[in-house]
């Protein structure tokens, strides 16, 4: 028997995805300003990109999250018809 995969909630993917974009500018802005060391540059600019991935991702799942949850609002909604019972 198969278990239906559990979605996170909405607003939980929401506000990862807001705060790994946050978290991604600030690297690029920190990156852009401090160019004094080639290695640390290319570190920040590494640090800005991944999180930037992350950031995609994020919203990504909260983009596929919202769709599901309106999918299945529209499904709940729906009434149940038994046909297996025999009527009188």
């Amino acid at each position: 028997m198969q278990t239906a995969k559990k979605w996170p909630k909405s607003d939980h993917e929401l506000f990862s995805a807001v705060v790994c974009t946050l978290a991604a500018a600030a690297w690029v802005y920190d990156a852009a300003v401090r160019q004094l060391v080639p290695v640390e540059v290319w570190f920040r600019w590494g640090l800005a990109v991944a999180t930037g991935g992350l950031a995609v991702r994020q919203w990504y799942h909260w983009l596929r999250c919202r769709k599901h949850q309106m999918d299945d609002a529209g499904a709940a909604e729906a009434p149940e018809t038994n046909y297996d019972r025999e009527y009188e």
